[in-house]
């Protein structure tokens, strides 16, 4: 029987660093069981008596769920030599590995500092925050921000990451795939075809003579080893995050049970944080009626 994953296993023992080889076959299984388990679950009632903790295990589950799908995908693009898409894909995937993490340790840390009004607005802005409006709440003695009409922006994530797990190099790494994918000033030329064999210097670009190539060695190159670095970006994101859901969310269940008894006790909170989301509604709606002018999409 033909290899299945005859050209992936080719780019490995090419490129990667580490050995032995994942098998890519387990590699799509065992992401693939990780999908299933997610969606065969029904968040809510079912599982949490408090709503914030529901919130939390949608925000980090629905991440989840895309960065397995995206590792899923990327295999299956490099063995069919996609490599454009594979490294479109792990740009994404890396993105979101990175916010994950961004918005556990925010959370964390709002639970340590028993600050309940944060993580309410800080769960809101995963859930209902609007990307193409941004509007930032801070708090008028301190100038600290309290809330952001969307999720924070990747950037932030991206530095985040690479101050707390230092030499792994997101930054670089999230670069280095921008400048293949992203709409940069070099993009366009990341499509020259340079290398003819893989293991050769690229050579001066002759501009006299130059060809555009979706499939050529620098493509392959890139797009097999930074899923392999994706994976290992991922192992911190399992390891410090995913593997100590069940304590986060426990935490969770003790912060819903103390806002229901503080919105008893002490309505203001209650009526300040509902007068900050009504004032993002509306202006999230304001702002996209003025966009319909512009057409609607189909």
């Amino acid at each position: 029987m033909p290899d299945e994953f005859k050209n992936f296993k080719k780019l490995q023992s090419r490129y990667w660093l580490q050995k032995p080889l994942p098998d890519p076959a387990e590699l799509r299984d065992h992401f693939s069981k990780r999908i299933s388990s997610i969606e065969n679950r029904d968040f809510g009632v079912d599982e949490d008596i408090y709503i914030v903790t529901t919130q939390t295990k949608i925000i980090i589950n629905g991440l989840s769920i895309k960065i397995y799908e995206f590792i899923k995908d990327s295999i299956k693009f490099i063995n069919n030599r996609n490599y454009i898409a594979a490294i479109s894909i792990l740009r994404l995937c890396i993105e979101h590995i990175a916010m994950l993490c961004f918005f556990n340790d925010k959370l964390q840390g709002n639970i340590k500092k028993n600050d309940r009004f944060a993580i309410r607005l800080l769960l809101h802005s995963f859930c209902m925050g609007e990307r193409i409006y941004f509007v930032e709440v801070g708090d008028k003695i301190t100038g600290e921000k309290k809330f952001s009409t969307r999720a924070e922006h990747i950037s932030s994530a991206l530095r985040h990451f690479d101050k707390k797990y230092s030499g792994l190099g997101i930054q670089l790494t999230y670069d280095i795939l921008s400048n293949h994918t992203h709409v940069s000033p070099t993009s366009s030329v990341r499509m020259l075809c340079r290398q003819k064999v893989w293991d050769e210097p690229e050579p001066e670009v002759d501009w006299r003579r130059v060809r555009l190539s979706t499939k050529s060695n620098s493509h392959e190159q890139i797009a097999s080893v930074y899923l392999e670095t994706v994976l290992i970006l991922f192992k911190v994101a399992d390891t410090e995050v995913l593997k100590k859901q069940k304590k986060l969310y426990e935490n969770m269940e003790q912060i819903g049970k103390q806002i229901e008894l503080a919105s008893k006790i002490n309505p203001k909170e209650e009526t300040t944080l509902r007068q900050i989301l009504s004032e993002h509604d509306r202006g999230v709606q304001n702002f996209l009626n003025k966009l319909e002018k512009y057409g609607r999409p189909h």
